[in-house]
This record gives C-alpha cells, sequence and structure tokens, in this order.
C-alpha cells in the first residue's frame, strides 16, 4: 500500500490515531511528548485542530495534563521506552472525555495511539439508563452478546456485521451450521476459548486480536474487547463486547515492522534487528560462532563521479551477492553506508574462512562479467570466531573488524589507505627506503606467509609489516641514516632505537597496533643476539622472523649508502650460512625453496 492510500484510509477511518515522540531529561525519565502526525478522527475526537499540535509539546497543548491523577507522560513513556504495547481505558480532566487507548511503540522513543471516544459508554453504563444493545449501537464495529459457553453460541449482532463479515446478523445467529466461531482464523477454538474464561474469571473482561475470514474469503484482522454480564446470583450469564476491523492498521503496523527490520535499498536486515540478532546469538549455544565484516572500497568515488544511483546498485548487488555465500541459518544485515556483517552461528575458524574466501571468489567471478568502463565490486573484510563463552562476542566482532581495516589499508581504492599512504611518504623520505623495497619485501613475505598456512588475517598482517616495518626510522637522524661509511659505536647505538621508536609510532594508531609488537621485534635473531630485547628463538614472533629474512636478502642484493650489493646467489648463500644464527631455519628453509618462483613471477 503506498503512502497516499494509506493516508486516505487512515483519514477516513472513525478511529482517532497519533504519532508522538517522547522527550526525556537529563536521567532518561519522560518529562513530555511532541505530536507528530494525528489523523481527522482525532481532532473529531479530541476537539484539538491538527495545525495547532503538530510540532508543539502535550504540555503546551494541555498545560493540566500533569494535574490529573493518570499518569499519561509516563504511562506513554514505558511504552516509548520498553516497546511493549499497552490497552487501557482512563478519563482525560483537561478533555473532559473517556477514551479506550491502545498505545504502541516500533522505535525507540517514539509511540502511536489509537483510540476512541468512550465517553458516551461509559455515562451510560455508570448511570445505567440504557440497554447495552443501544450504547453498542453507536460505536463502530460489530456489538454483540453470547452464551458463555464454548462455541460462544451468538445471541445479538449488530448490522456492522455485514460490513466485517459479509454475512447478515441472522445468518449467524442461533444458527447450528454457521457461527461467529467459524469465522475465526485459529486451529485451536477451545484454547482460545480456555484463554478467554481464564481472562473473565480473573478480571472480568478481555481484549484481542486475531484473524477472521469473511463470507467471501477475505482475510482480515479484528480487535475485540468484551466483558462478563453477571446474573443475580453472581453467575456469568453470556459476554458482551465489540468487534472492530483493525485490517488496515495491522497492515500498517506489519508495514512498519518491517521496515524497521530491513534496509529499504537491499532488502537485507538493517543495523537495529542485527543488534537484536547478536543479543541472541550471544548465548554459548550457538557456539562456536563466527562473524565476517566486508566494506565496499571506493563507493564514495562512484557516488561522486557515477551519481548516488550507481552507488546504490553497486550495494544492491553486492547485497545480493553476499546473500548467494550464505546459508539459511546466518544471519546478513547492511550495518553501515557501505559496510556490511554477517553472524554464521555453528561455524568455527575453518569454516568462515571457506565463507569469506567464496565471497571474495564471487566478487571476482562479478567483476570479470562487468563491462569495460563500468564500477566493479571492491571489498575489504575481516572474520574472526568465537569458540568458546570465555570470549565475548563484541571481542569477535572487534577482531574481525580490526582485520577488516588492515586489508583497506592495504586497498588502493580504500580512504584508509591515504593514512598508509601519508606514512610511507614520510617514512620513504627519511629512511631512504623506496616504495619499490616495500612491494618487493611484501611479496616475498607474503609468499613466505602463504607457505606457512597463514590465514587472510595474518597474511595482511605480514604485508603491512612488510611496508612498515622502518616506520621507527623516521625518528633517527639523516646524518646516520645517510651516511656513506661504517657508523660509529654511539651512532650505531642510535640506530638501533629505531625498532622501539616504530613500536611506539604504530601503538598510536587503531589500525597498527596489531604489527606493533613485529616491528619491535624484526631485529631479533634467532640466537638472542639481536635487538632491542635479545628474544631467542620461537619467542620472537613469526611474522618477524619471516621478515628479517626477506629483508636481510633484499638489503643484500639492493643499493645501499654503504655496502657493497650481493649477487642473488651470493646472498641465498648468505642466508643458508646464518640459517639457525641470524635466521630461523625453518623459515630459511622455506625462502630458499621458493625464491626462484618469487623471481619467476616478478618478470611475469
Amino acid at each position: 500500500m503506498d503512502k497516499n492510500t494509506f493516508r486516505t484510509i487512515l483519514e477516513a477511518s472513525p478511529i482517532g490515531y497519533a504519532e508522538h515522540r517522547i522527550l526525556c531529561d537529563s536521567n532518561g525519565t519522560p518529562v513530555d511528548y511532541e505530536f507528530l502526525d494525528v489523523n481527522g478522527a482525532f481532532e473529531a475526537l479530541t476537539g484539538l485542530k491538527r495545525e495547532d499540535i503538530i510540532g508543539r509539546r502535550v504540555t503546551q497543548v494541555l498545560p493540566g495534563i500533569q494535574e490529573g491523577e493518570f499518569d499519561w507522560i509516563g504511562t506513554y513513556g514505558a511504552v516509548a521506552l520498553g516497546g511493549e504495547s499497552l490497552d487501557f481505558e482512563e478519563y482525560s480532566k483537561t478533555l473532559g472525555r473517556h477514551y479506550s487507548v491502545w498505545v504502541f511503540s516500533e522505535r525507540p522513543y517514539h509511540f502511536s495511539t489509537i483510540f476512541s471516544n468512550i465517553t458516551k459508554f461509559v455515562e451510560i453504563v455508570d448511570s445505567a439508563e440504557r440497554k447495552l444493545k443501544a450504547i453498542l449501537s453507536n460505536l463502530p464495529g460489530v456489538a454483540y452478546r453470547c452464551k458463555f459457553n464454548e462455541e460462544l453460541e451468538m445471541e445479538y449482532i449488530s448490522d456492522g456485521c455485514f460490513e466485517l463479515t459479509g454475512y447478515l446478523p441472522e445468518e449467524l445467529l442461533q444458527n447450528p451450521d454457521r457461527s461467529f466461531n467459524d469465522l475465526m482464523d485459529t486451529e485451536e477454538p477451545r484454547a482460545m476459548f480456555d484463554q478467554w474464561r481464564q481472562w473473565i474469571l480473573d478480571q472480568g473482561f478481555y481484549l484481542v486480536e486475531y484473524g477472521i475470514y469473511t463470507k467471501d474469503g477475505v482475510h482480515k484482522w479484528v480487535y475485540e474487547r468484551g466483558q462478563a454480564i453477571y446474573g443475580k446470583e453472581g453467575n456469568i450469564e453470556g459476554l458482551e463486547g465489540l468487534i472492530i476491523d483493525i485490517t488496515d492498521l495491522r497492515m500498517k503496523e506489519e508495514k512498519i515492522h518491517y521496515l524497521s527490520r530491513h534496509d529499504t535499498l537491499t532488502g537485507l536486515y538493517n543495523r537495529i534487528h542485527f543488534e537484536t540478532e547478536r543479543e541472541r546469538l550471544s548465548d554459548p549455544s550457538y557456539i562456536p560462532l563466527s562473524f565476517i565484516v566486508i566494506d565496499i572500497n571506493g563507493l564514495k568515488l562512484v557516488n561522486e563521479t557515477l551519481g548516488y544511483s550507481e552507488g546504490n546498485r553497486l550495494l544492491a548487488e553486492t547485497a545480493a551477492l553476499l546473500q548467494k555465500c550464505i546459508r539459511p541459518e546466518d544471519v546478513l544485515a547492511r550495518t553501515g553506508g557501505d559496510e556490511f556483517g554477517i553472524f554464521l552461528p555453528y561455524t568455527d575458524a575453518a569454516g568462515v574462512e571457506v565463507v569469506a574466501k567464496r565471497i571474495l571468489e564471487a566478487c571476482d567471478e562479478w567483476n570479470r562479467a562487468v563491462p569495460s568502463g563500468e564500477p566493479v565490486i571492491q571489498i575489504s573484510l575481516g572474520f574472526a570466531s568465537r569458540a568458546d563463552a570465555t570470549q565475548h562476542i563484541d571481542e569477535m566482532r572487534k577482531i574481525a573488524e580490526d582485520a577488516m581495516y588492515k586489508s583497506k589499508l592495504l586497498d588502493r581504492n580504500s580512504a584508509h589507505s591515504n593514512l598508509l599512504a601519508s606514512i610511507k611518504t614520510t617514512m620513504y623520505e627519511r629512511s631512504r627506503e623506496t616504495e619499490e623495497h616495500a612491494e618487493r619485501l611484501a611479496a616475498m613475505c607474503r609468499s613466505v606467509g602463504e607457505k606457512f598456512g597463514l590465514s587472510k588475517a595474518e597474511l595482511d598482517e605480514l604485508e603491512l609489516l612488510a611496508v612498515l616495518h622502518d616506520l621507527g626510522k623516521i625518528g633517527i637522524p639523516n646524518s646516520i641514516l645517510d651516511k656513506p661509511g661504517p657508523l660509529t659505536p654511539e651512532e650505531w647505538e642510535q640506530m638501533k632505537q629505531h625498532p622501539e621508536i616504530g613500536y611506539r609510532i604504530a601503538g598510536t594508531s587503531p589500525e597498527l597496533t596489531s604489527i606493533s609488537e613485529y616491528i619491535l621485534f624484526h631485529h631479533e635473531r634467532w640466537d638472542g643476539s639481536g635487538y632491542p630485547k635479545g628474544l631467542k628463538g620461537e619467542k620472537i614472533p613469526l611474522l618477524s622472523r619471516i621478515l628479517s629474512v626477506a629483508d636481510a636478502f633484499d638489503a643484500m642484493t639492493s643499493e645501499r649508502p654503504y655496502g657493497n650489493v650481493k649477487s642473488k646467489e651470493e646472498a641465498l648463500r648468505e642466508i643458508h650460512k646464518n640459517s639457525g644464527s641470524q635466521f630461523d631455519p625453518s623459515v630459511a628453509a622455506v625462502f630458499l625453496e621458493i625464491v626462484d618462483d618469487i623471481f619467476l613471477e616478478e618478470e611475469d
């Protein structure tokens, strides 16, 4: 149903409707509420004009609202903040009328009211001047009286029955072949009657919503309010009540409920529902639980150069692609402008890596089919797993997000890579290293890391380490960095400070914190004679050990301010010679095994 149609129906409805926003003080206590929208029936039922109240606070419109016995603001505030609907009947002192009110909330700090003016009903009942039939005949919907038995056999039905059900009242009155019960959309009418019976015995009335099927098979939703009629002996003689068609309101409620949980562009769940699912999946029964975070790189550039319609198309295509890569029980949501999240219950670390690889391959396959000149899907992702209940679900998400940000740092299309580019520019200018050196080093390290079976997140960290391992040379004087000859003992002591300087610099950036220790230990030696801590053997992190071999090889085969350039063969002999003293023997062996393949790839 489109907005205009819904507005037409709402305006034609005899039931009052209003939307509000609750206002709280600094302690979160409801102190007021604001009128956002009302229908025509609201004006008729309250005497308040739309133009006089929209955008204003209730304490401005009805200054005496807080003087009565009933706490209107507090009652509505509890629904707006708690999210549970509430039905009640109350007298408004400021308006001088009785109302039957249904209040519900579809999003935090907002609530809607559906109400009718029952002043006449209350006055008539209280004074006992009229029969119940006269009262109910003046209200919308179907008024009825029935026996208090399982069949709820109707003794009276108002003329509104035909409009609601398509049946004339006489077709449902004392008819052994068809009763109003037969119209109810329930497979267990006995269970429904037992529930009503209990409500009546407990409180004397019942409020219920349920579905019915009309004579021509149309499904409608109705709201029913009934109460017990007692005889002189105090026994229940029957039930009397009112049934109102709320189909349109229910459709709006369902639409609002859907929109409150879904992203309108992609059709995926939105962040609000994703956080609700996070609460559910926090239960240890879903362990092993994994999480993937995906971010589209370069979306802002697409929006700015090709327009938002093209950017939106790319978002929708990415959402559809992600949906195909996961299981029905997985929870996928668009959690930000260009960000998606996936919870994968009963999925361990190996399983989530398979899914992440499937997503990357699906993007590559989609991109290969894109005509030249059109934007492609370029993503960065990170993932993590929760193997036991001691790890909080948010800790798992943080690990995945950190891995994703590292991936973005290495992606040229990502805005996050601007940080890396800025750091690299400064570092290259000070250390006299070249970007080609960093790229060679990254390629060598990644090849060795793959041989060791490192995960994608670890390979990304290794590549980032290869690029930024000499970050600390920013803090070393140029006179030392550019000195063509050997360094004096004092100069060498200064030079040896660069791992600690790099460690401190990296530690100040959330994106680089995870590689700060690898930077600190990249000059440690296998035999414990390195610096700055003199770590030995496997106490040196594996990523630092891998970098040590690759960096030494590249240093020996590249032009430097001092020292002679060695051939590839000479450098490899040095690596072999120092295996077990300077270098981890297993890392050196792998490097010597694959170095020829690395050079062949570079030549290709």
